[in-house]
């Protein structure tokens, strides 16, 4: 199990309290981190050109998370329909 600073964000953002919080912070510092570099960036911006061209609009985070999915070839778990829309 992998993960990386945006997956990390989406997380933390949907918590409800405090407590839900710690554990989400605990459950990652025992994962592998993945590296965002500036290609992921230039790839991010590409796809989502691409995207929109096509009539599909998506969260520049969700662009993010499926490239960096896609170059480290991870099976990415969700339950974000806008990530369907990107596949």
């Amino acid at each position: 199990m992998a993960i990386a600073g945006p997956i990390f964000v989406e997380l933390v953002q949907g918590v409800r309290d405090v407590k839900e919080k710690q554990d989400i912070n605990n459950y990652a510092k025992g994962l592998h981190w993945l590296r965002v570099t500036d290609e992921h960036w230039h790839q991010s911006a590409e796809l989502i050109f691409q995207l929109r061209r096509k009539g599909v609009t998506s969260s520049m985070i969700d662009v993010l998370i499926a490239v960096l999915a896609m170059d480290y070839q991870c099976t990415l778990l969700h339950k974000d329909t806008d990530l369907d829309h990107i596949a």
